[in-house]
């Protein structure tokens, strides 16, 4: 298992006082400690993550670190610090929160380089390992990779959040885009914040010794690419695990809501140095409004991507956490099985099933139940059966969670002794 440790030292103030930038690629084998590497450059300086890292890719022969277009700081810290005084409110906010990156930054390595026993210990010099750096047009949050690294071959799947400042939210000092004379309505203050342009989804083909970009292929859809979010794709039915090359790949998109583009996000990203659609263009098409979509993109014997297969929502609702299901089929191609969604809609919340080799007919069933209530979904996982856990390892959750339990109030004390330790051993 690979994870990744890193820190920023959130510029001038960061450097004042003491705080330094570093990555550390960090492997497990499910037993004993954590052997870990300090990622640099070609020139020996350590990488630096100007956002964050939400997600990393492995595959036969590479690790792919990837910085996500979602900043955090100290900005991200303070929702309207001064309750009654919305001015001075979005005053501050001008002045901490600064745009995205516009590209995305690929950290390359090469797995042969990382040596088994690297495990210094507290005091001990660091073991580093050398990345080739990439630089992407257009910002993205998901990665996929294919596993097979022939010739190597380095094959990445992005969706391109272009100019979605993912990190914002509806604040009660916003204004709508498309009508500044109105606030954005109370109820959806917390909500995630709107693109304001189009987004892609690319394909690219990458030397991994060199990290030189060999082919890309990128596709945007005016019906389907709006707000690209979440992704899922078939595996294999027995071992749960994804195929060595993808051919299909199922992708959702928020859509785009009038109500969830506001005056400051529209500023924002008013100089988008990858603009597809002009901003008064992207007003009116959030002011007809595009639905939620979920779709499957295809990549060709050519190596050509398009979308093959599309189904919007109704007005009114949202997609999230697509999970893709084996049809159980002895010999089940990509597109055999059953996409799961969860779907908010304008007052239910629910789980729809999808055919996976037909999603333009719409789902196959719909669940709903009137106690079933939850918040805000994102990431999902599928498992091949149920069974007890075997591995040995096992940090005890009351031990590992109660000092810091112990100094909240009674509300959240009673939770965890009434609805999380129970379910733990």
């Amino acid at each position: 298992m690979f994870s990744v440790n890193y820190g920023k030292s959130f510029g001038w103030f960061g450097k004042l006082i003491g705080l330094k930038d570093f990555v550390y690629l960090l492997r497990w084998d499910g037993q004993g400690d954590l052997e870990r590497w300090k990622v640099v450059l070609d020139d020996g300086s350590s990488v630096t993550i100007e956002q964050t890292m939400h997600q990393i890719a492995v595959t036969e022969k590479y690790v792919v670190l990837m910085e996500t277009a979602f900043r955090f700081g100290l900005e991200q810290g303070m929702n309207n610090p001064f309750h009654d005084q919305m001015q001075l409110n979005q005053l501050i906010r001008c002045l901490l929160v600064d745009r995205q990156s516009p590209d995305t930054t690929l950290y390359i390595i090469r797995r042969a380089d990382l040596k088994a026993g690297s495990k210094p210990k507290q005091g001990e010099a660091d073991i580093t390992v050398v990345a080739r750096k990439l630089v992407l047009p257009r910002e993205s949050i998901h990665i996929i990779a294919d596993w097979d690294n022939t010739d190597d071959r380095l094959v990445l799947h992005l969706g391109h959040v272009c100019a979605w400042e993912g990190s914002e939210w509806l604040r009660a000092c916003d204004r709508m885009g498309t009508a500044p004379e109105r606030p954005v309505p109370p109820r959806l203050h917390g909500m995630i914040s709107e693109e304001t342009d189009i987004s892609y989804i690319g394909r690219y083909v990458i030397d991994g010794e060199t990290g030189t970009l060999l082919s890309d292929r990128i596709i945007k859809d005016l019906r389907s690419t709006w707000g690209i979010a979440f992704f899922t794709y078939g595996v294999n039915p027995d071992t749960g695990m994804p195929p060595a090359r993808f051919d299909n790949i199922y992708w959702t998109c928020l859509g785009l809501w009038n109500e969830l583009l506001t005056e400051f996000l529209v500023k924002l990203t008013d100089n988008y140095r990858y603009r597809t659609i002009p901003v008064e263009d992207v007003l009116l098409y959030a002011e007809k409004g595009v639905p939620a979509c979920l779709f499957r993109v295809n990549v060709g014997q050519d190596e050509k991507i398009a979308i093959a297969d599309c189904y919007p929502f109704p007005n009114g609702y949202m997609v999230n956490s697509p999970q893709f299901i084996p049809s159980g089929a002895a010999e089940a191609s990509s597109t055999q099985g059953y996409i799961v969604c969860v779907a908010f809609g304008p007052d239910s919340k629910e789980v729809w099933i999808f055919d996976g080799e037909d999603l333009a007919k719409g789902p196959l069933c719909k669940l709903s139940h009137p106690s079933l209530d939850f918040g805000f979904t994102i990431h999902t996982a599928w498992l091949p059966k149920i069974a007890k856990r075997t591995a040995s390892y096992t940090i005890p959750v009351k031990a590992d969670y109660q000092a810091l339990v112990s100094r909240k109030d009674r509300q959240i004390r009673e939770l965890f002794d009434r609805y999380v330790y129970p379910h733990y051993y």
